[in-house]
């Protein structure tokens, strides 16, 4: 099956974790094109609370390539939250 996977859009905040503090992240709206059609949002964190403009290019990078390895695996997207953590990779 082939299908275009592209980040739409992101809205930066501060996510709540388990432990009580927050984390700085994205969530992303990830475009599914082809076989699988949907919106998809993929939420990422930030190594720290002031990232540079490199980081957030190379968050949206790994949101879409995240996406693109579950489709791969066979996986049907559904709406909702699929999490991303930088040390999941």
């Amino acid at each position: 099956m082939s299908n275009t996977v592209a980040v739409e859009n992101g809205i930066a905040g501060h996510f709540k974790q388990a432990t009580g503090r927050s984390r700085y992240g994205v969530d992303w709206a990830v475009r599914i094109t082809g076989a699988r059609d949907g919106v998809v949002i993929v939420r990422t964190y930030f190594s720290s609370d002031m990232p540079q403009e490199a980081e957030k290019r190379a968050l949206a990078d790994k949101a879409a390539l995240f996406v693109q390895r579950k489709l791969d695996q066979g996986w049907l997207p559904w709406p909702g939250v699929v999490e991303y953590e930088d040390d999941a990779a």
